[in-house]
């Protein structure tokens, strides 16, 4: 009986990479000799060493990152993206320009 994550061949307890985020960190050829160890897929690290499951790294938390976006930096599975305050339009994925003025968005003067 195997851990979760980890699967019996030849009376050994393997990873079972590459069922979900997690990756083998080689690829191998039946009756070769490969590592134990999973890798984890660009913006993930592993959860626990010798674990087979990864967790999202937030690259909004690195300052060197969050500060490439112009207002907001919204972190993703796996990745991130930049976005605007309300009256802003992204342009080129990180910058934000103000959005044009429509007359019928300014109601509160009373115009309509």
């Amino acid at each position: 009986m195997c851990y979760r994550g980890y699967h019996r061949t030849n009376n050994a307890c393997n990873p079972q990479c590459g069922d979900s985020i997690a990756v083998p960190p080689e690829e191998c050829d039946s009756g070769s000799g490969c590592s134990s160890n999973c890798q984890c897929g660009s913006g993930w690290t592993i959860s626990v060493p010798l674990s087979v499951d990864c967790t999202d790294i937030d690259e909004c938390s690195f300052p060197n990152i969050r500060k490439t976006c112009d207002h907001e930096c919204i972190n993703e599975p796996g990745t991130y993206e930049c976005g605007c305050y309300t009256g802003y339009t992204l342009v080129n994925t990180t910058k934000c320009i103000p959005k044009p003025c429509v007359f019928g968005e300014w109601s509160s003067w009373g115009i309509v």
